[in-house]
């Protein structure tokens, strides 16, 4: 149990580590002064499960946009959405392979935990996962020393 809670947040640091480099270059090609100081913000941020990049590239790119700067709102926009786009499509694999966990077991266990406990779910589902698999493994353990 405490390897994969270490694998879980490896896992984590891994996604949060990813999302701020995603960040710091995106930021950087469109020409944001700062761009490492808000790209580490987002990475941050990125732990908020759900909101998470959302805090900062939402506001951001609306109050742009309202100004009338429509090129650059709908430039955080897109750099939002290839941020979360990336974190979705990776999520699963990593955490899976962190904790010991086949991906479309993790990810549907994201999914069941957000559905049944709300944004605490999206941690607690993959855990309890776990905490399942871990007492089976024991179940089939003294089955074998029985038999």
């Amino acid at each position: 149990m405490s390897s994969a809670l270490i694998g879980f947040v490896r896992a984590q640091f891994l996604l949060i580590s990813m999302t701020a480099i995603q960040a710091v270059i995106g930021l950087y090609l469109i020409g944001i002064n700062y761009a490492i100081t808000i790209g580490v913000l987002v990475g941050i941020v990125d732990l908020i499960p759900i909101l998470g990049p959302g805090i900062i590239f939402v506001p951001w790119s609306f109050w742009h946009i309202i100004i009338g700067d429509y090129k650059f709102g709908i430039t955080l926009l897109f750099l939002y959405g290839i941020l979360i786009t990336v974190r979705q499509l990776v999520e699963p694999k990593i955490l899976g392979d962190s904790i010991g966990l086949h991906p479309l077991a993790t990810l549907m266990s994201i999914f069941m935990g957000l559905r049944l406990m709300g944004v605490a779910g999206i941690v607690i589902g993959p855990l309890v996962l776990l905490i399942v698999k871990l007492f089976l493994q024991i179940k089939n353990q003294k089955k074998e020393k029985i038999g």
